[in-house]
């Protein structure tokens, strides 16, 4: 009988508040009132690549891209753009749903045997809790936590990540979106249905990495190949920031992983088989490039060239351009865009040897470091492309330092010895929270009254 009442708790626990579905299902008719509006240009406003991709599906429906690809055959199947609208706005509600998933696997999964006190992967003495949510006072799990306020608290984290971007203070930043941090494009369909499936991969990569040493589950294995795969279809920008990062982080579990596995050829073997999962993505990506540039890069005589012909031109080094001579303060754009993350990281140093918390700052600082260094020629010169990776490196470190400060507010061990600082740092950090919600959430509300987004 007790047995039976703890899997109704588990089950009681695993269910959403109604608040939360209706949250969710509000947010996905806003997309689809917006990602509509986008796409036909009502009154002549909501500009956006909306559009930009209902011409091009309408022209030439290619597989190529999964925009194109979808966005065709939806007009096909509705007979208008409404189907594609209500599409984005399911890619929105997942990222939603994904967020969620990807918080309650880091907040839940792992709690190390010291008295209580949450802690990630690597801390010595952890285990499976076997449970999504462990109850109240599980001395076993380590957990003092209540079940059905962590719910509540990694539902809000969830929506809150969506609703997170720079803070904007018109006396000193002359732009909201344009030349800012910004994390989340509205008016980008390519972002809004990557970042879920970017999501997804982010959290198979992590359990997968957890004992894949041991073994590795054949469908997770497929899972992530597939997340990967799906995730570069619908825009390569994730798959050009981690898979620079998932390499490190093989080649470092090879070199210092003898403590997991002390054998060399089963520690190569489990690499080696991890590593795999990223070759569906890498093809497509190489595909994709040869389809975009015709192959590798032209010298920098020929790319001069297309550009003045206002050719498709070709990606050429070139350091800083994106970032010099600009008519705005870098440094002061990048601390309103991380003024959260920073004052999360002050407080968790120590945490940073946790790979799945640092993989948000190092995947940040890989996109920030291909916009300083790669640009493109031709017609594509403007368009900052290469920016996209540093926008979802954004993205993924605010939702990484969203888990680490819940993981601080249900810690009773975290900074317990010095109250009036742990008290500090609470209220900064729902105050610094808030403030990036409520400047993006001020930002949607232009958008949906059709305000242009580059503003």
């Amino acid at each position: 009988m007790r047995r039976m009442r703890n899997v109704w708790n588990v089950k009681n626990q695993s269910r959403p508040d109604l608040l939360y579905v209706i949250i969710c299902a509000a947010v996905f008719l806003a997309e689809v009132f917006l990602a509509w509006r986008q796409s036909v240009r009502y009154g002549g406003g909501y500009m956006s690549d909306v559009s930009l991709y209902v011409k091009i599906a309408r022209r030439n429906p290619t597989p190529t891209r999964a925009v194109n690809w979808l966005f065709a055959h939806l007009m096909d199947l509705c007979g208008n753009t409404l189907g594609i609208a209500v599409l984005l706005g399911l890619a929105v509600s997942l990222t939603i749903v994904a967020n969620y998933l990807l918080l309650r696997y880091l907040f839940c999964s792992r709690f190390a045997e010291n008295g209580g006190r949450l802690s990630g992967a690597g801390a010595p003495g952890f285990r499976e809790t076997g449970t999504p949510f462990p109850e109240a006072g599980d001395t076993a799990t380590g957990c003092y936590a209540d079940a059905s306020a962590d719910r509540r608290l990694l539902e809000a984290a969830s929506v809150a990540a969506l609703f997170s971007g720079p803070v904007y203070i018109p006396q000193l930043m002359p732009y909201f979106y344009e030349k800012t941090l910004s994390k989340y494009a509205w008016q980008s369909p390519t972002q809004i249905m990557m970042m879920p499936l970017a999501i997804l991969a982010l959290l198979l990569f992590f359990r997968i990495r957890e004992r894949y040493f041991r073994r590795i589950a054949p469908g997770q294995w497929l899972l992530l190949s597939l997340a990967f795969l799906a995730s570069a279809w619908a825009k390569p920008s994730f798959i050009m920031i981690f898979y620079p990062l998932m390499a490190a982080i093989l080649l470092r579990d090879l070199i210092f992983g003898r403590r997991e596995c002390g054998s060399v050829g089963r520690r190569f073997r489990s690499v080696l088989i991890l590593g795999c999962s990223a070759l569906p993505g890498m093809v497509y990506f190489l595909y994709l490039n040869k389809a975009m540039f015709g192959g590798a890069s032209e010298a920098a005589g020929a790319a001069a060239s297309a550009a003045a012909s206002g050719g498709d031109g070709s990606v050429i080094i070139q350091f800083g351009r994106a970032y010099f001579n600009q008519d705005f303060s870098v440094p002061l754009s990048l601390l309103a865009g991380l003024l959260f993350p920073l004052l999360v990281l002050l407080f968790n140093l120590p945490a940073l040897r946790d790979i799945r918390y640092a993989s948000g700052w190092l995947l940040l600082l890989i996109g920030i470091a291909e916009h300083f260094t790669f640009s493109e020629t031709g017609r594509r010169a403007a368009h900052g492309n290469f920016a996209w990776g540093k926008k979802a490196g954004a993205y993924l470190l605010f939702l990484l330092s969203i888990w680490k400060f819940a993981e601080n507010c249900r810690d009773p061990q975290f900074l317990q010895r010095r109250p009036e600082l742990r008290r500090l740092y609470f209220v900064l950090g729902f105050v610094l929270l808030g403030l990036h919600v409520a400047c993006q959430l001020y930002y949607f509300q232009l958008l949906l009254r059709g305000h242009h987004y580059m503003m």
